[in-house]
Parts: C-alpha cells; structure tokens; sequence
C-alpha cells in the first residue's frame, strides 16, 4: 500500500489550481492582500433653505413656500420673542430661530 489509501484505492487527483502552494521557493507561507472593505458612499441629503428650517422650528408643514400659515406663525413667533412682527423671515427672525 504505498500510494494507495487505506481502502486500497490510489489517491484522486487534486486540482492544482486550487491548492494555495508557495510561488516562492524556501518560503512556507504566501502573502496575501487583506480584503478592501468598502463603505457605502454617504448620500448626501440636499441642503435645506432657510424657510424650511424655519418652517420646522415653528411647527408648521415643511413645504419650503411661504405660504398664509407660515407668514401667520412667523408672525406669531415675532411677536412674542418682541420683534417686528412683518411675517418675514428676515435677519432678526432667523437670528432668534437659531438659523
């Protein structure tokens, strides 16, 4: 039984090719390259206006138009933290809504 396994059967071929055999001679190991680990790409979300974050902290349906609610709650919002109350989003307002 020199080449034959214990069943008496000679040993089946093995596929060179899938066998990872040293290309280097006196060397027993094979360098391999760890495997890139890829991220997804961050999608990034489009920038919102002025209005729509403004529309957000009041409470109101962000739509980005500055529709009779809004102007109604920008208003609203100006009164009480003692600004003009013009229902515009103008520089005092935003300032005071932290935008």
């Amino acid at each position: 039984m020199d080449e034959n396994d214990e069943t008496g059967k000679a040993p089946e071929a093995v596929d060179a090719e899938a066998v990872d055999v040293p290309d280097v001679e006196g060397s027993d190991t094979v360098e391999t390259k760890p495997e890139k680990k890829t991220r997804k790409k961050a999608t990034k979300k489009p920038a919102l206006s002025d209005l729509a974050r403004a529309q957000g902290k009041l409470g109101v349906a962000v739509t980005d138009v500055l529709d009779h609610r809004t102007k109604m709650t920008i208003r609203n919002h100006q009164r009480v933290n003692g600004l003009s109350p013009n229902g515009r989003l103008d520089a005092a307002t935003r300032k005071s809504l932290g935008i």
